[in-house]
């Protein structure tokens, strides 16, 4: 028989037991909690504040397939300690090169310490399941106006008479060819849309609508826009247009936006006072909430028909921008910019552009700047570069840097380019050199690694 003592013994060791048990679960918790995954079809962005995290610290990550025993060995985290745009102190980075539809188990840690988490996540589904058919009529002359909600488990597909194809022809007498007002879980495939007065398909009416979850595959615009006072196109008529500050999870995808109406000026042109070129887009979203997709899209003007830039916004100095937060831009061919191929400025916080081909750009990309970071850059080409329709050269495959607004700094977020070509072109000018920071811009923060980057005069332009 145990002595009151003995009793009393015991029962502190088991409450010290459970104490360190609930003390390890509660910190076991906070790291989890103290994690978030966001995964698109490919890729998983990665976000992490550990207690004891800095700039000194490396956070190591791997990951594998759920039920795989072997795990691979990812980038480490960048840590970003500055606050900027309200964000906590913490690690940023993506996984890429993931399977679509599979479960992963995402393992981070914080080098020479104990501290680690475990989490799952899992990416998107090639599979759009439909519950609902909107079937417009084979030919119209008239702009479609819709509000649709599916779910995740049932999307509403707008298409043609039995899934087939379907012509809007609006003869430059209506703004838009199809407009989505807060909609959701919405598939609009293969429409051809011609003539619009501003915009291809809206997505959104208002800076308020809220549009997320919708697939817009296998259309073909063409046609869009009209001229302003100056001759050239209206800056930001688009194929594909958006303004609402709630877009998110919009995939775009196997589209062909093909010689809108107008033209964008050069830079030896002014348009309404300026040379900077100004005119017509392929894709624009001007706000948003990010985690977009844009792939394997045909964005091609010809040579009386220029975008300012395939795609892209206005955003460029803050912690916003195109194509928004965890995303991915990828696989597109794009041609005939007078201005940038891909714009991806603003935050460009976990975006990644990869196997893009561009051609008959003035910049390939648009990187200035990257205020927040990281944003990735890897397996892209370019080709043909030029100015204007005379011009020896172009400018850069690569524009970067940072830039003051008002009393803010933007920029000095992390960027890596990887793996890219600038060619030196058989038929037509090249790039005047690889990477540019000029107009006062600062360039900082950047990893580059294994690219081919040909020039016309040198390789950058860094002040």
């Amino acid at each position: 028989m145990k002595t009151p003592l003995a009793l009393l013994f015991a029962a502190l060791t088991f409450l010290g037991v459970c104490s360190v048990t609930v003390v390890s679960a509660a910190l076991a918790r906070a790291a989890s909690d103290s994690a978030s995954l966001v995964p698109t079809f490919s890729s998983v962005g990665v976000y992490w504040n550990p207690a004891g995290g800095g700039s000194g610290t490396a956070a190591e990550v791997s990951y594998r397939p759920h039920g795989s025993a072997s795990w691979q060995d990812g980038t480490d985290l960048w840590f970003d300690g500055r606050g900027l745009g309200g964000r906590p102190a913490e690690y940023r980075g993506s996984i890429v090169g993931l399977a679509s539809g599979t479960a992963y188990e995402v393992r981070l840690k914080l080098a020479g310490t104990s501290e680690s988490v475990t989490k799952e996540v899992r990416t998107w589904s090639e599979d759009f399941p439909i519950a609902t058919v909107v079937e417009l009529p084979a030919k119209s002359t008239k702009p479609v106006d819709l509000r649709k909600t599916g779910s995740p488990t049932g999307y509403v597909l707008i298409t043609g008479p039995d899934g087939g194809p379907a012509t809007i022809d609006l003869q430059g007498q209506y703004d838009y060819g199809v407009r989505l007002t807060d909609s959701a879980y919405v598939i609009v495939r293969g429409l051809t849309i011609k003539g619009a007065k501003h915009h291809g398909i809206q997505l959104g009416t208002s800076t308020s609508d809220d549009v997320h979850d919708v697939v817009v595959e296998g259309n073909t615009i063409s046609g869009w826009g009209v001229k302003d006072a100056s001759g050239f196109g209206t800056p930001m008529d688009s194929a594909i247009y958006s303004n609402t500050s709630k877009l998110t999870r919009v995939v775009v995808q196997g589209n062909r936006l093909t010689s809108p109406n107008t033209t964008a000026n050069s830079w030896s042109q002014s348009h309404n006072g300026s040379r900077h070129p100004a005119g017509p887009q392929g894709i624009t979203f001007l706000r948003g909430a990010g985690n977009n997709v844009i792939r394997y899209n045909d964005i091609v003007g010809d040579a009386t028909h220029h975008f300012n830039d395939g795609m892209g916004a206005t955003a460029n100095f803050g912690t916003s921008g195109f194509p928004g937060k965890d995303s991915d831009v990828h696989g597109n061919y794009i041609a005939y910019t007078w201005d940038d191929g891909i714009e991806a400025e603003g935050g460009g916080m976990n975006v990644r552009l990869y196997d893009n081909y561009l051609t008959e750009v003035y910049h390939g990309f648009g990187m200035a700047a990257v205020s927040l970071g990281p944003l990735y850059a890897y397996r892209n080409v370019q080709d043909v570069s030029r100015s204007d329709a005379d011009a020896t050269y172009g400018q850069a495959m690569f524009k970067m840097g940072g830039n003051t607004s008002g009393s803010t700094y933007y920029g000095d977020g992390r960027t890596y380019l990887f793996h890219n070509t600038a060619l030196k072109p058989i038929d037509g000018p090249r790039n005047r050199k690889a990477i540019e920071a000029g107009d006062g811009r600062v360039l900082r923060n950047a990893v580059t690694r294994n690219n081919i980057l040909g020039t016309g005069a040198r390789l950058s332009r860094v002040p």
